[in-house]
């Protein structure tokens, strides 16, 4: 019963949201930035069925989209999200949308591909858990989460994935893990180098020398 009324909470709000049209005029230009928050260690599906959570991404930088099927805001984005992680997406990035709804994955798969929406993989969260543990208020919500595992922003609503200042926040934050990651070598690679065996006085060579003589 909790779970129903939480979907259906969230669906009221993705709706009412959804009046707006999309024109640009109240679309947050980039993530407002916060202190690093641990994410919920809840899980999520993939399209196997197969339980999945964010620490499984460990070492990419993430942007976590929560939709539905019912969200008119959402499904403006995901064409977005889609070119986003085209465009963007690798070893050091990866877009994440989770399906929010209690739609089956043969459903999302055939929305997916009516939309031709090539390069997001599936992800569900059917029964809210996830979403419940993130406070995700309303559909859209998007999580920027760095490499480390920590959310550095969200947005509710729906947001301009093709923005160049989004795009650089993303890399800066990759580049912040790549400066981390070098640092953090250099400083293991400090503690395993050796220190310098200490070296035997030198001789003089006189006690060899008076030793000669007496002889």
């Amino acid at each position: 019963m909790k779970k129903a009324f939480f979907l259906i909470f969230l669906l009221f709000a993705s709706q009412t949201k959804a009046q707006v049209t999309y024109s640009g005029a109240n679309v947050p230009p980039v993530f407002p930035m916060s202190y690093p928050k641990e994410t919920p260690s809840a899980t999520f599906q993939n399209e196997f069925g197969q339980p999945v959570g964010i620490k499984s991404f460990r070492g990419k930088v993430l942007i976590v989209n929560i939709w539905s099927t019912n969200c008119t805001q959402c499904l403006l984005e995901l064409p977005m999200l889609d070119r986003l992680q085209r465009e963007m997406g690798g070893p050091d990035f990866q877009v994440i949308a989770i399906s929010s709804g209690i739609e089956a994955v043969p459903v999302i798969r055939r929305l997916f591909d009516a939309r031709r929406l090539t390069d997001l993989r599936i992800y569900t969260d059917s029964m809210a858990s996830y979403s419940k543990a993130a406070g995700v208020k309303g559909l859209p919500t998007t999580f920027l989460i760095d490499a480390s595992g920590y959310e550095r922003g969200r947005i509710r609503g729906i947001s301009d994935w093709t923005s160049p200042k989004i795009k650089a926040q993303i890399r800066q934050l990759i580049n912040e893990s790549a400066a981390n990651k070098a640092a953090a070598e250099k400083a293991q690679k400090l503690q395993k180098t050796p220190s310098p065996a200490s070296e035997p006085p030198a001789k003089t060579g006189s006690s060899d020398f008076n030793s000669w003589f007496k002889k």
